[in-house]
C-alpha cells in the first residue's frame, strides 16, 4: 500500500513532543503531590492535565517562595496549559493529505487533522515549532521546581563542617 504521507519525518518530532509533555506532567504531579500532599495527589492525578495545571499554578501562588520566581513559574506552567491543546490535537488526530484550496501554488500539504474541530491542523512547521516551545517549557518548569526548592533551603542550618567542602558555596 502506498502511504500519501511522509509518517518518517513526522514520527522524531511528534515522539520528542510527547517527552517534552512527559517533562511537564512530572513537574505538574511534584507540585500537586508536595503541596497538596499524597492523599490529595491520589485523587486527582487522573485529571485533565490543564485542570492540574490549574491547582499546581493556584499552589504556587499560595507557597512562601519570592513574588518573582512564583510569577516566572505560574507564566511558563499557563505556557504549558497552552500548549496541552495542541497536544490533545496532536495525539488525537490523523496525519493527512490535506487540500488548501486559498493556497494554489502548493494545495497539498501533509498534516495533522482535528477529527472534531473543523478547520484546526498542525502543518509539519507549526509542529516543529511547538516542539522547540515545549522543549523550552519543559525546561524551564523543572528549573522553577528547582528554583523554588533550592530557595527553600535554610543555609544557616548547614553543619558548619560541611561549610569548608569542595563545591559548597559557603
Amino acid at each position: 500500500m502506498v502511504s500519501l504521507v511522509d509518517e518518517e519525518k513526522w514520527a522524531p518530532l511528534i515522539g520528542r513532543f510527547f517527552l517534552s509533555f512527559g517533562s511537564i506532567e512530572s513537574v505538574t504531579h511534584d507540585c500537586i503531590r508536595i503541596w497538596s500532599g499524597k492523599i490529595i495527589h491520589k485523587h486527582i492525578k487522573n485529571m485533565p492535565l490543564s485542570r492540574r495545571i490549574d491547582l499546581a499554578i493556584d499552589l504556587i501562588a499560595e507557597q512562601s517562595y519570592s513574588d518573582t520566581n512564583k510569577a516566572i513559574f505560574i507564566k511558563d506552567f499557563q505556557q504549558a496549559k497552552i500548549l496541552v491543546e495542541q497536544r490533545n490535537l496532536i495525539a488525537h488526530s490523523p496525519l493527512m493529505l490535506v487540500l488548501f484550496q486559498d493556497e494554489p501554488n502548493t494545495p497539498f500539504h501533509e498534516a495533522i487533522v482535528s477529527n472534531t474541530k473543523d478547520g484546526h491542523f498542525v502543518k509539519f512547521e507549526e509542529l516543529q515549532e511547538a516542539l522547540s516551545l515545549a522543549k523550552t517549557v519543559a525546561e524551564r518548569i523543572h528549573h522553577n521546581m528547582a528554583a523554588f526548592r533550592l530557595e527553600g533551603i535554610n543555609l544557616n542550618a548547614i553543619p558548619s563542617e560541611w561549610k569548608g567542602l569542595p563545591g559548597s558555596s559557603a
